[in-house]
């Protein structure tokens, strides 16, 4: 059986950074590729170091003289077995989850080329602050020409077919291959996309052969004139020049650089740097906006955003998606992954993002950035809305409050963010809390926790938490069926849904020990389901209970019982469930079981007061039990479980309940005119 990816390597005298950058394919989450390496008749340790490997994944491929990299690759093409390409340069590393992520993009939507962003190493390794842009695919030949380097060739996944019929590399040209080749496959209408994920890193390494400089010069302008003023690539001008380049081993041996040499490199590092900053915090301020929306401009404040996932962050991509079409909005978001951006576009709207973590030295840090980003676009928008308060939140109040910006606060949990918590917590963040010009309640519970605060009744809304309709729906029994196949899941299991992050608020311990203890005795077919990450990095997630859950799964892990880290359609995981268990401690309005109940499952629910009974009527269009309470939630599991009617029944009336209350198409509406009231007394 072929594998699906072949991984080309094509290295000449490559010795000093070679074993780097074949550990990082090796290293990939992604597994089933072959990795062939074209040793291009080197003349250093590379051969040895590539022989040191013992794994079967690798095939040397050994070029007795120096053939160049077009030659090289079209060799690697022809040898390859996989159905997708992918590149790797000998100097430069990949992030562990490209392939993964490159792989899943070109299948999906069925391209023919797709390249993540990359971010510069000095020579010493260190990632410097600039990151590649990121071009529509009707701007990427624009980008090309303009030479904004919008993908790096190492970077690259491609269709084999697609490259082969486009006639592999070009063996002419000894530089600009890669320019020359994406030139090619866009004129041949050939798909592209970029992956909005920094998942490769190139090196930049001390030019210090003249000749070559102005040969990779030459050799761009030659591949421009030819395809944007149609003048035909000199194949015998090119030649000569190739055996001029080559014939006295120019390159043969690695030259020594002088102290100038080494002083215009980092010189050279030092402007990216200063490149990148502007461009990550600054320089984006100057981004086209539609002008008929252009004076009712949002600036929404996530503490995560997608790909990150969170209930606060899903409510408002949602609602940016409703509403873009009558308003403007922008996102400043805190990430902590390293490889996430700090700009980029989803869903067609500008996201910036602040990379956070731990000490007080990466705290200022990051103040300081939200800070230059607040002042640099503060004349793009009239609106903040705050979904969630948090230290974060306190300082763009004070920045809110400088610049005459009005402010929206979404409260997203109760006993976290409401006004009582905010009050216990300390006296400055309640002093910030209150600076709010109008506060937003999702349920019955904020509202009486905030008149219990005395804060001026006339700047509090109730509204509630949105699900879009279209996209969470029932769905017919024998599609229910395709979709468990398609997730790996029993057909025949009933599945119950647990979907939170592993934390205690959250009690998955709960629903585990209530399967254990009495669901799994008396009906041995049911499973369970965990969708939420387990990541301790994750600050919600409690590491000894992941320990704990994995630990009691292990006799019936991937046949009674599956963890799914992370989803992009998690609609289909409710849809072929066959109940959704909510068993927490403490929620705002939670978004997992508006997702379940519109989707027509059985939902079962901890009895919060103003919360899951201000949604569920119990025993109508679901269960309430009581919190922490795991024989009453296994007896309720039971009744479901032994009564196919009632569940039916109970699946139709929670569709309904969400239809009449929870669209996220009304909860927009209540946004929009509350947008609109705040710009106009703006």
């Amino acid at each position: 059986m072929f594998p699906e990816v072949s991984v080309l390597m094509s290295v000449y005298n490559g010795e000093k950074f070679l074993r780097e950058s074949i550990d990082s394919i090796l290293n990939q989450t992604y597994t089933d590729f072959e990795f062939l390496i074209i040793n291009d008749g080197s003349t250093d340790s590379t051969r040895e170091i590539i022989l040191s490997y013992d794994d079967p994944r690798i095939t040397l491929i050994n070029n007795k003289l120096n053939m160049g990299l077009s030659k090289s690759l079209n060799i690697g093409i022809h040898r390859a077995r996989g159905e997708y390409i992918a590149r790797q340069d000998a100097d430069d590393v990949s992030n562990p989850l490209r392939i993964e992520i490159e792989s899943a993009l070109i299948q999906k939507r069925n391209l023919d080329v797709v390249y993540c962003r990359y971010q510069y190493l000095s020579i010493n390794g260190k990632r410097l602050s600039w990151v590649s842009p990121v071009f529509s695919a009707r701007n990427l030949g624009k980008g090309l020409i303009a030479l904004n380097d919008p993908i790096a060739h190492g970077s690259v996944l491609m269709n084999k077919e697609s490259l082969i019929d486009a006639g592999g590399y070009n063996e002419v040209l000894f530089f600009s291959q890669d320019y020359e080749l994406w030139l090619r496959l866009l004129s041949l209408n050939k798909k592209f996309k970029c992956a909005d994920y920094v998942g490769y890193f190139q090196r930049l390494l001390p030019k210090t052969d003249k000749t070559k400089r102005d040969s990779q010069r030459l050799y761009t302008s030659i591949v421009t004139d030819h395809y944007v003023n149609g003048k035909k690539i000199p194949t015998s001008e090119l030649t000569d020049l190739y055996d001029k380049l080559v014939s006295p081993k120019r390159f043969q041996q690695r030259p020594r650089r002088s102290p100038v040499q080494k002083f215009y490199y980092w010189c050279k590092i030092l402007k990216i740097q200063i490149r990148g900053f502007l461009n990550n915090h600054a320089i984006n301020s100057n981004q086209s906006v539609d002008n008929k929306n252009h004076n009712k401009r949002i600036l929404m404040i996530t503490g995560a955003y997608y790909p990150e996932i969170s209930g606060a962050a899903n409510q408002c991509r949602q609602l940016i998606d409703s509403l873009k079409d009558k308003l403007s909005f922008f996102i400043l978001t805190t990430v902590r992954d390293i490889n996430l951006p700090p700009s980029s576009q989803v869903d067609g709207v500008e996201l910036f993002r602040v990379f956070i973590r731990n000490g007080f030295i990466n705290y200022s840090r990051a103040f300081w950035l939200v800070t230059l980003f607040f002042f640099y676009q503060r004349k793009e928008f009239q609106i903040v809305h705050l979904h969630g308060f948090s230290l974060k939140s306190a300082l763009l109040t004070v920045l809110s409050r400088i610049f005459q910006k009005k402010i929206i606060l979404k409260m997203t949990s109760i006993g976290h963010d409401d006004p009582i918590a905010m009050r216990q917590r300390s006296f400055l963040l309640k002093t910030f809390f209150s600076k709010t010009h109008v506060f937003v309640g999702s349920n019955p519970e904020f509202e009486k926790l905030y008149r219990e605060s005395e804060l001026p009744t006339s700047r509090y809304q109730q509204i509630p938490n949105g699900v879009d309709t279209a996209r969470f729906h029932p769905v017919p029994n024998q599609e229910k069926l395709n979709q468990r196949n398609q997730l790996g899941l029993p057909e025949k299991m009933k599945i119950i849904l647990f979907v939170g992050h592993f934390s205690k608020e959250k009690c998955p311990d709960l629903l585990m020990n209530a399967w254990m203890d009495i669901i799994s005795k008396i009906l041995p077919e049911t499973g369970i389901v965990f969708i939420g990450s387990t990541d301790s990095g994750h600050y919600e997630v409690e590491d000894e209970m992941v320990r704990e859950i994995k630990e009691f799964s292990k006799p019936f892990l991937n046949e009674r019982i599956f963890f799914v880290e992370k989803t992009d359609e998690i609609e289909k995981h409710y849809q072929c469930a066959d109940s959704f268990v909510l068993p927490s401690l403490r929620e705002g309005t939670p978004n997992a079981l508006l997702e379940a109940m519109a989707c027509g499952l059985p939902v079962i629910a901890s009895n919060l007061k103003g919360v899951t009974d201000w949604v569920i009527e119990d025993g109508k269009d679901g269960f309430l039990f009581e919190p922490g309470n795991n024989s009453q939630l296994g007896e309720t599991l039971l009744k479901v479980f032994k009564n196919d009617e009632l569940c039916k029944e109970m699946g139709l009336q929670a569709r309904k309940t969400i239809m009449k209350r929870f669209s996220m198409e009304k909860v927009a509406e209540a946004y929009l005119s509350l947008y609109e009231m705040l710009i106009q007394s703006a």
